[in-house]
């Protein structure tokens, strides 16, 4: 007879299901906690479609002990990470950097936005950064934090970013270690800043406000449009003039065989920082107990409440 678990399926909320049964090159993980992403809420809501050959249980970073061999690990992984086991990648699989009670909380809130943001800032490697000026959109988020201390943490001169209101420009600046945090309510910050580098999660109206503020030969690199996709007309005079690099992506979508690497040059230069403490990440606002309260979670992250991470433990 087939053990059971708990899981969290897009659409249908907490379900009794059979624990799946690891591959050759998988690893089989009892959970023992996950951190709550808004791609995730979108997916439940119907409005992120995933491939037909993944499953179609919420989470994409979790942490836990590996069944097998007892490791402690935390994962990247397409889909399974809202249960109380999920199938992960080996190849995609970490160890976890941390010591205390709290270290399977903590190490849940690093695989989604480590590797996004070494993907996309990192794309020569740990001396990408190096002596450039770099500009975080929704420095607040958990993406944002990851960036700004993971830029700081390699060389980048300068690191600013935005945030929505007072509060979190001084979360920004005094906790993630940004140099200056503008309030983009109130802040024209394409008339203050140049910038080497861009990571943009807003879109839409940004667009040019960028163009404007980038150096010669800068990047603008998208990873989502939390305003719009869509922008105005929009004079590209400049990406000629300047030399402009202009690119986007999306993790969920990239090969198995990036993502590989990506975890491999993770564990070479980030995960050590992680714990040494020299990157102080990751940043947790919220804290979950139960799979039943993902339903909270994901209301807070509707409303914005959260900054940085939030994490929910079994």
């Amino acid at each position: 007879m087939s053990r059971m678990m708990r899981a969290v399926r897009a659409g249908k909320g907490v379900v009794e299901m059979a624990v799946p049964s690891p591959e050759p090159g998988q690893v089989l993980v009892r959970t023992r906690a996950f951190g709550v992403n808004r791609p995730e809420l979108l997916q439940h809501e119907g409005g992120y479609p995933v491939r037909p050959d993944q499953t179609d249980v919420l989470g994409l970073e979790l942490a836990g002990v590996a069944e097998q061999s007892g490791e402690e690990v935390c994962a990247l992984v397409g889909g399974g990470a809202y249960a109380e086991y999920c199938i992960t990648d080996e190849r995609l699989t970490l160890p976890i950097p941390f010591q205390g009670d709290d270290r399977f909380v903590r190490a849940a809130a690093l695989p989604e936005t480590t590797f996004t943001v070494w993907k996309n800032l990192f794309w020569d490697g740990p001396d990408t950064l190096k002596g450039k000026s770099v500009f975080v959109q929704a420095g607040a988020s958990g993406i944002g934090t990851t960036a700004i201390a993971m830029a700081k943490a390699f060389g980048a001169s300068r690191v600013t970013t935005t945030a929505r209101d007072d509060e979190r420009c001084k979360f920004c600046t005094d906790v993630v270690g940004a140099d200056v945090c503008y309030n983009y309510n109130t802040e024209e910050w394409e008339k203050e800043e140049k910038a080497d580098v861009i990571l943009d999660m807003v879109g839409g109206s940004y667009l040019p406000r960028h163009l404007k503020m980038m150096q010669q030969g800068a990047r603008l690199v998208i990873l989502g449009f939390l305003g719009s996709p869509v922008t105005e007309k929009l004079n590209m005079t400049r990406v000629l003039l300047k030399n402009l690099t202009i690119t986007g992506s999306v993790l969920r979508s990239a090969p198995d065989s990036e993502k590989a690497r990506i975890c491999e040059e993770l564990k070479r230069h980030v995960w050590p920082r992680l714990a040494s403490g020299e990157i102080a990440l990751p940043h947790i606002s919220h804290t979950f107990e139960g799979i039943d309260a993902y339903a909270d979670a994901f209301e807070d992250m509707n409303n914005s409440k959260h900054k940085g991470k939030m994490v929910l433990r079994l």
